[in-house]
């Protein structure tokens, strides 16, 4: 699992979009101009992410019998008349459901840059007190100088450093 998401590109751009929208590049990049930004060309190799996105499995049709029930641990499609006697009820199945977090109608929309990840970034070296992305195909360097190896990374000039924190303002919004 950890593997997965570490092979995920980073995500470098977020923002909020209405909450019966999809996150897509119109959506993000039309977020991003009513913020007043400037869209400067998404780059072409990423993917778009609603953030906090959770699954439930639904259920499976049956029988259920409460705990003290004689017929508690049943497993059956339908309950039978005696089952429903003694307080047993049938149950319809419900589909999966795919939810994402709305906060003031809103949703997080995420940008993940698929050009690097986690698993195949391009470490930087310390020389004296600075760090220095010495590769000539990863030359930007993300993060500072006083930030230890784990928090620096060098990719692509055409890329995006990683969003490192998240934060709201006074009106909930990021």
């Amino acid at each position: 699992m950890v593997n997965e998401e570490w092979a995920k590109g980073p995500i470098t751009e977020l923002r909020e979009i209405g909450a019966k929208e999809d996150c897509d590049q119109t959506n993000l990049e039309k977020a991003i101009t009513d913020a007043g930004a400037t869209v400067s060309g998404m780059i072409e190799d990423g993917t778009y992410d609603t953030v906090g996105q959770g699954y439930w499995w639904g259920i499976e049709m049956g029988c259920v019998c409460p705990n003290g029930c004689a017929f508690a641990n049943a497993e059956k499609l339908y309950c039978t008349d005696n089952m429903t006697y003694v307080g047993c009820y049938n149950i319809p199945a419900t589909e999966p459901i795919t939810k994402f977090p709305v906060v003031n109608n809103k949703k997080l929309c995420a940008f993940r840059d698929n050009s690097y990840n986690f698993l195949t970034q391009v470490k930087p070296v310390k020389q004296g007190t600075k760090w220095v992305c010495s590769n000539t195909t990863y030359p930007t360097l993300c993060g500072s100088d006083s930030d230890t190896k784990d928090h620096v990374r060098c990719i692509k000039s055409t890329s995006k450093c990683p969003i490192t924190s998240v934060s709201y303002d006074s009106s909930g919004s990021v």
